[in-house]
């Protein structure tokens, strides 16, 4: 008997135990519970202030976007007025340049001309200058002609029957039954020597001058440099170039003269 009250009595102690720690971590949970609805009810009212200070601070971001949206707009049409006084202004401003630059580069041009004129004028003197001493001493040294009868220089010619035709002789020597014609040109452009070929085997010299009819022609064309192909041309048609040589102008086809007197006769 003792020893079933005994147990009876442990028994006891530990259903105490056991009701005392139910009580316990029924205390213990209750008091947790409360926590967390107290921790929760923190966070929700830390949220809600978080929010409200967000939504606060958005509402001024908004109003100083605003703000410097208005800002902006005055100053970019302030920008628009100013670029588009400054495009006129460049514009009225280009326009009176290039006015200017026209009549500057049409006062200059006519200046240029009138200069490109009188060098050419000069230039072809000059040639001139130089080739018309010449022909008296290459009539001598290649013709033997010595006796010059007539010596005209820069003679301007109207064509006895064509009164609209005229032409610029530049030399004319005439030795007894010989007749030297020259035609001297700064550029010896092609076209130059086929007028001058053409002028020479047409006879139209005679027409000019009447009183050599029946005289021997001796064609020369004559400028400072002249082409070998140019020359070439020349020859082929029996008319002599005459060029600066190493001191004075002379005849640079001298292998065709031959053939000029043979035609000529």
């Amino acid at each position: 008997m003792p020893d079933i009250e005994e147990r009876v009595s442990t028994l006891e102690g530990a259903l105490m135990r056991l009701a005392y720690m139910q009580v316990n971590t029924q205390i213990n949970l209750n008091d947790l519970s409360n926590l967390v609805k107290h921790t929760q009810t923190a966070l929700e009212e830390s949220d809600r202030k978080t929010r409200a200070a967000m939504d606060e601070e958005w509402k001024k971001t908004q109003a100083n976007l605003e703000e410097y949206r208005k800002e902006n707009q005055i100053i970019i049409k302030e920008m628009k007025d100013d670029a588009a006084q400054i495009r006129k202004e460049m514009k009225d401003d280009a326009a009176q340049i290039r006015k200017e630059m026209k009549d500057d580069t049409a006062q200059m041009r006519k200046e240029m001309n009138y200069k490109w004129g009188k060098m050419a004028e000069k230039l072809g003197t000059l040639v001139e200058d130089m080739v018309a001493p010449n022909i008296k001493s290459i009539a001598k040294k290649y013709f033997n002609l010595t006796e010059c009868e007539d010596f005209i220089t820069n003679r301007v010619k109207r064509h006895p029957v064509d009164k609209e035709g005229e032409k610029e002789f530049d030399v004319i020597a005439v030795y007894g039954d010989t007749v030297i014609l020259n035609e001297t040109k700064v550029t010896p452009r092609m076209k130059y020597v086929e007028e001058f070929i053409k002028f020479v085997k047409k006879g139209t010299f005679y027409e000019f001058f009447p009183e050599y009819n029946g005289k021997i022609l001796i064609p020369i064309f004559a400028s400072m440099n002249i082409p070998d192909n140019v020359i070439t041309h020349l020859s082929r048609n029996n008319i002599l170039a005459m060029a600066m040589g190493e001191e004075n102008m002379d005849i640079v086809n001298p292998e065709i003269i031959q053939y000029i007197k043979v035609r000529f006769h």
